[in-house]
């Protein structure tokens, strides 16, 4: 998945739109990326914001800082109900809310909220604890495989995203890293987009980066002996430093997990 490119000129939209629809990849954004359907959508709902839209493949609230329980309504038969959460703090009470509304997803994001304009770009590393705490309740409360998680924050590799698909997400969302592939470059806390490039140009790179990545994820996994990447687990992996453990709850390479 992608996200970042609500507010990036409509020429990049268009590039990143067709780029999307050659991977099959979907897109989660305020607004859709094309009228035609062609790319699926996840939306993103947040308080005043725009209202939920059948056209949607799912609803997804924004969680702010004072969550209150008002559940979503599907639009469609086949629609998904979703939260996106960036402060671990409040997973005890989203978790158990998500679960007994019958909600499919949460989207885990360890660089600030989904809803601000590139949040990669406003913090420092990602913080992993907010997936790793999210596993760590729906393991105590004995519903793990109920809902989806969906994590976003610093992804840009394949390498990065079969590791975090072996902690117990089901998929990634890029972000800058997509950005740059359709033109974008950092400047200080934003992206600026070149005018140079054509939509068919920004739609190669972008279909190239998300099949450069899914390729180099299949790789990883089968480093580990296995033949699919959700089949990648947490005893597949390793920690390097004591500060990715304390993030991740991975045992240190060369120690016992215990």
């Amino acid at each position: 998945m992608v996200s970042g490119f609500d507010t990036a000129p409509a020429e990049v939209g268009a590039g990143l739109a067709k780029g999307l629809d050659e991977s099959h990849t979907a897109y989660i954004g305020a607004n859709p990326l094309s009228d035609d359907g062609s790319v699926a959508w996840l939306q993103l709902l947040t308080d005043g914001g725009s209202t939920p839209d059948s056209a949607a493949t799912a609803l997804v609230q924004v969680v702010d800082s004072s969550f209150e329980a008002h559940k979503l309504e599907r639009l469609g038969e086949n629609q998904m109900l979703g939260l996106a959460v960036s402060d671990a703090g409040q997973l005890e009470e989203v978790i158990p809310f998500a679960l007994e509304a019958g909600y499919d997803l949460l989207l885990l994001s360890g660089s600030g909220s989904v809803a601000d304009t590139w949040p990669e770009l406003h913090s420092r590393a990602p913080d992993l604890r907010v997936l790793r705490d999210a596993i760590s309740i729906l393991r105590r409360l004995d519903r793990e495989e109920e809902i989806d998680l969906v994590y976003f924050g610093g992804v840009r590799t394949g390498t990065d995203a079969a590791k975090l698909i072996g902690l117990g997400a089901v998929a990634m969302v890029l972000g800058v890293s997509a950005a740059i592939a359709a033109g974008g470059q950092i400047d200080r806390s934003d992206l600026v987009f070149d005018a140079d490039l054509s939509p068919e140009e920004r739609a190669g790179a972008v279909a190239n980066l998300i099949q450069a990545n899914t390729g180099e994820a299949s790789m990883m996994a089968r480093c580990t002996g296995k033949t699919d990447l959700h089949n990648v687990e947490p005893e597949d992996l390793r920690a390097l430093t004591l500060a990715t453990a304390e993030a991740t709850g991975l045992p240190v390479a060369g120690m016992r997990a215990g």
